[in-house]
């Protein structure tokens, strides 16, 4: 961005992705995830604690590396990767509830925001394929029906 330049301004065609919401709620999917830390027993730091916030602190490096592609398809596999990394933090959240880890308060509030990350990085995605994500899979160049 340049100086003087609003948050999420543009710059040949492109956002910043500071100022996009969807990325703003990335970073607190990582404030939660991080908050969760002390949680987790030593033995489950690795296995459960330590993927899932490996998935939050990709899901915002992806996207901030989709807003860094000028080609439309480079952006959708790499938001679309961001979507699967916020689906597999749901997974460990998932997992670490069943374990008795984390409390149904916490699995609430991380839902909250996985839900709206999920609609978020849909609207990213549609909005870049210049339609919903509802067979756009069928119309991508390369692809059969």
């Amino acid at each position: 961005r340049m100086a003087g330049e609003p948050e999420g301004s543009t710059k040949a065609g492109r956002a910043d992705f500071a100022g996009h919401p969807v990325y703003e709620l990335a970073l607190r999917l990582c404030a939660e995830v991080l908050d969760l830390e002390s949680k987790f027993p030593d033995d489950e730091q690795e296995l459960i604690y330590g993927g899932l916030k490996r998935c939050a602190i990709e899901t915002g490096s992806l996207i901030a590396s989709g807003f860094g592609r000028s080609r439309s398809d480079a952006r959708l596999d790499i938001w679309e990767r961001a979507r699967s990394r916020v689906m597999e933090a749901r997974h460990l959240v998932l997992v670490a509830r069943m374990r008795y880890l984390v409390d149904s308060r916490d699995v609430e509030r991380f839902e909250a925001l996985y839900f709206e990350m999920i609609e978020g990085l849909d609207a990213l995605i549609g909005e870049t394929a210049g339609e919903g994500l509802t067979g756009r899979a069928a119309k991508r160049p390369g692809r059969r029906r």
